[in-house]
């Protein structure tokens, strides 16, 4: 049986941060009378990011965790509650965000296929108005976030729950996305087909289920 629907992961894969998180939690540093490089914080944000993602659920209290680990000592103690609201709306505004290079082009490709295509991010309900901010939410059928859900990515449970509400089986689906374990394993493992996003290719995704970009991607398809 064939893919009928394609499911896209957010962060990472469909979406990056404008112009880097670390230059983001920069720029909003600097407003509460701290400071550090945006290099240093991209790269404490990733290793906090990694330690935390794949066992709690990517609510608030989730990500106050993340920016503590972060930030470190780079915000003045009295001002982290205030530092935090403040980055916290700015993640949630559409101008943080930038679409992937080749997305809608891709995208386009498989609906003249005729396949849906729905997002399935580990993410939390600020999701819901980046996508209607950078005006693509008509692009998708469902937006599946697993704050709302309540179970993460590579669990089955949440790949189960778009299979129920889709009311597909997992041979009809497709999963998307950049993250080895969450997205291209977790799909794997739950029976559906899967694609790995991402430049550099792992030695556990064959070549087949490989697209370094949406670009490749879309020649793919072409070909």
């Amino acid at each position: 049986m064939s893919v009928t629907h394609l499911t896209v992961d957010a962060a990472g894969t469909l979406l990056r941060p404008h112009p880097s998180v670390g230059a983001i939690y920069a720029e909003v540093l600097e407003l509460h009378g701290g400071h550090a490089e945006p290099s240093y914080l991209e790269a404490r944000f990733a290793n906090a990011f990694r330690k935390l993602s794949i066992k709690k659920n990517m609510d608030k209290i989730f990500w106050m965790e993340v920016v503590r680990r972060t930030i470190g000592d780079a915000c003045p103690f009295n001002r982290f509650e205030s530092f935090f609201e403040d980055l916290w709306n700015t993640f949630a505004e559409g101008r943080r965000w930038s679409i992937a290079s080749g997305v809608e082009e891709t995208l386009d490709e498989f609906r003249k296929k005729g396949l849906g295509i729905s997002v399935l991010s580990n993410n939390d309900g600020r999701l819901h108005k980046v996508l209607c901010d950078l005006g693509i939410r008509k692009w998708f059928h469902k937006v599946f976030i697993s704050e709302e859900i309540g179970t993460l990515k590579p669990s089955a449970e949440i790949f189960r729950h778009v299979e129920r509400t889709l009311n597909y089986k997992p041979v009809e689906l497709m999963h998307i996305g950049d993250s080895l374990e969450a997205d291209y394993l977790g799909a794997i493992r739950a029976g559906w087909q899967s694609k790995f996003l991402r430049r550099d290719k792992p030695r556990r995704v064959p070549r087949k289920d490989w697209w370094p970009d949406w670009k490749y991607a879309l020649k793919c398809l072409n070909s």
